[in-house]
C-alpha cells in the first residue's frame, strides 16, 4: 500500500474469493445537523449485497457478529482500504447520517447506492 494520496483514488472494491463474504465499513458526520452513522454492507464474491446495517445499533449489532465469527473461523482476513474502495459502505453511512435512506433501501436502493452496486456487481 502506498501513503501517496495521489494513488488512493486507483482501489476499486474487489470481491472476496470463492465462497467467502466481505463486509465492509464506514462511519459518516453531518456537522450540519450533528448526526452521525456508522454502515456495515456484507456482500458475497458476485458483488450482491447479503446484509447491510444503516443505522448505529443495526451496525455494531453485526460488528460483534463479525468478532464473533472471527475468533471462530479458521481462514479469515482484515484489512483497512481507502474510500474509493468502500464507495458503498460510505454511500450509506453518508445518507443514513443525513437522514435521507429509507428503511428498506436494500431492497429498493436509491439511484446513488443502487449504482454503486451495479458497477462493482460481477
Amino acid at each position: 500500500m502506498t501513503t501517496n494520496r495521489r494513488n488512493t483514488n486507483l482501489v476499486r472494491w474487489r470481491a472476496p474469493p470463492g465462497d467467502w463474504a466481505k463486509a465492509n465499513m464506514d462511519a459518516a458526520f453531518d456537522k450540519d445537523t450533528g448526526r452521525g452513522a456508522i454502515s456495515v454492507v456484507i456482500r458475497n464474491n458476485r458483488g450482491k449485497l447479503i446484509k447491510a446495517g444503516d443505522s448505529t445499533v443495526e451496525a455494531w449489532a453485526i460488528m460483534q457478529d463479525i468478532h464473533k465469527l472471527f475468533k471462530d473461523l479458521p481462514h479469515k482476513g482484515m484489512t483497512w482500504i481507502p474510500r474509493s474502495g468502500n464507495r458503498l459502505a460510505h454511500a450509506v453511512a453518508k445518507r443514513t447520517a443525513e437522514g435521507m435512506l429509507p428503511p428498506n433501501w436494500s431492497m429498493n436502493p436509491p439511484a446513488e447506492i443502487k449504482q454503486i452496486i451495479t458497477q462493482e456487481s460481477f
